[in-house]
């Protein structure tokens, strides 16, 4: 099946796109790249929420009006993904009348978490315990996602929850079709950075702890601000984002070697920094155990 694929962008230069094309003819794929420049001043001023985001990713929202008119159905990817498997399953979804297909965040399973939607339940009638969908891997169906105005829907969500946004527009579209997405199977987005917490979540029926914990994964996607770039050195599944890396050619053997030195300068860098916040937390927290604990050898004495 022939593939066009729209890479949204504000900032690419002429050579990141050869660099692109290039890796792309060496996969042997070789899909159809259709550039796509978008308004650098579009959504500019709207605050992200979270850090290791940045504004780009509310071109996704403007997906409707930049993408050509005979596009009809589409599959949206985030840049920090891996697919591993044929997408043909995925695209052949019904979407039984919703305008996406997606699949459940691993990070805020829940609407009403203080992180995700907690801040605007009440105001909109959203259940608290209505699950939230991660928004990097989408089946969008184009044509109602423009009749609808769910762009217009989500501009005017951020604009009133400007201040209490937490997840830039998947806090929007979470909110504006909440009763208009389809549950999708984990493997098309196997969120790496709180996969195995997401295992033990309370918000789980059995059923779906158990599909989980049987899931084989399509795409790997590599949510938070741990990347495969500077994390995860013993990780098999950053392990095979790095042999995909090679693969395409990129940096050439010899810059290709230098990029893992330079990744695994990162991960350690990474690593010790998080061993450091961990370590203060935990020197934060003592003081108050010990006094609990203090407290109840005084009451057994």
């Amino acid at each position: 099946m022939p593939v066009r694929a729209f890479v949204l962008n504000t900032d690419l230069s002429a050579s990141s796109k050869s660099h692109i094309e290039l890796a792309c003819k060496n996969s042997g794929k070789n899909p159809t790249i259709v550039w796509v420049d978008a308004d650098r001043d579009y959504m500019r001023d709207q605050p992200v929420g979270l850090q290791h985001l940045s504004q780009a990713t509310y071109l996704r929202l403007a997906m409707g009006r930049m993408l050509p008119a005979d596009i009809t159905r589409a599959i949206y990817l985030d840049s920090d993904v891996l697919v591993v498997k044929d997408l043909l399953p995925l695209w052949e979804t019904k979407l039984d009348g919703n305008v996406v297909g997606a699949v459940r965040d691993f990070m805020t399973p829940l609407a009403g978490q203080h992180n995700a939607l907690g801040y605007c339940v009440a105001e909109t009638g959203i259940s608290p315990s209505h699950p939230m969908f991660n928004a990097g891997i989408l089946l969008i169906d184009v044509e109602a996602y423009r009749a609808q105005g769910v762009e217009a829907e989500c501009v005017a969500f951020l604009q009133r929850w400007r201040d209490d946004i937490q997840s830039a527009d998947q806090d929007a579209l979470n909110a504006v079709l909440h009763d208009r997405w389809k549950l999708l199977d984990f493997q098309w987005n196997v969120q790496m950075g709180s996969w195995h917490s997401f295992k033990k979540s309370p918000a789980l029926s059995e059923e779906e702890r158990k599909s989980l914990r049987e899931t084989d994964p399509a795409i790997l996607h590599f949510s938070g601000s741990g990347k495969p770039w500077n994390s995860g050195l013993r990780s098999p599944h950053c392990q095979t984002y790095v042999q995909s890396v090679n693969e395409t050619g990129w940096y050439g053997q010899a810059g290709f070697r230098y990029w893992q030195a330079k990744r695994m300068a990162a991960c350690v860098r990474t690593a010790a920094m998080n061993r450091f916040a961990a370590f203060k937390s935990n020197r934060k927290k003592r003081p108050v155990a010990e006094t609990i604990s203090g407290q109840l050898a005084g009451k057994c004495n």
